[in-house]
């Protein structure tokens, strides 16, 4: 009798592994697929960055006069970029550019999320920023990709000049 209650719980715990190993992507990404308009982003202060066509994210529709820097802001892992709008609003009065990265398969961009491809696309939104703005370049993560430590990210990869 206690070998089958034995029997049973440890089929049913790893049942409840195979059911939380499959499902894990669902757990850890919460995208919203909704992408906000340009003429809505426009009266929210933001635009498409770098461009319509190749959104990687927003950027504030004013420039700084004179910026000290630019910051590119990744968002944690539910919502999209255009809700965290607030930044924009906050680091603009201190004299900061602020660019408002997106994620593959968030806020309408094509791509599943993964941390591979996270990662990759922040490494790319970096180079980009880089390439428009130069020095300095602050990150500004709320969890997700802010991890190139522990991938074995230098910054010499984000900013290798060929």
């Amino acid at each position: 009798m206690i070998w089958k209650i034995v029997l049973y719980a440890v089929l049913g715990y790893v049942v409840l592994l195979a059911i939380v190993f499959v499902l894990q992507r669902k757990m850890l990404y919460y995208p919203d697929g909704s992408r906000l308009p340009e003429a809505s982003a426009q009266k929210t202060g933001l635009r498409s960055w770098p461009s319509v066509e190749n959104y990687h994210g927003y950027i504030g529709n004013h420039e700084v006069e004179n910026p000290k820097g630019t910051v590119i802001v990744f968002h944690g892992n539910a919502g999209t970029a255009y809700h965290r709008e607030y930044y924009v609003e906050a680091l603009t009065r201190l004299g900061l550019r602020v660019i408002l990265a997106e994620y593959p398969g968030y806020g309408g961009r094509d791509g599943k999320p993964s941390e591979e491809v996270l990662v990759g696309d922040a490494l790319e939104s970096i180079r980009l920023a880089h390439q428009a703005y130069g020095a300095p370049l602050y990150l500004w993560g709320e969890s997700l990709v802010l991890n190139f430590k522990n991938k074995g990210t230098k910054a010499s990869d984000i900013f290798r000049i060929n």
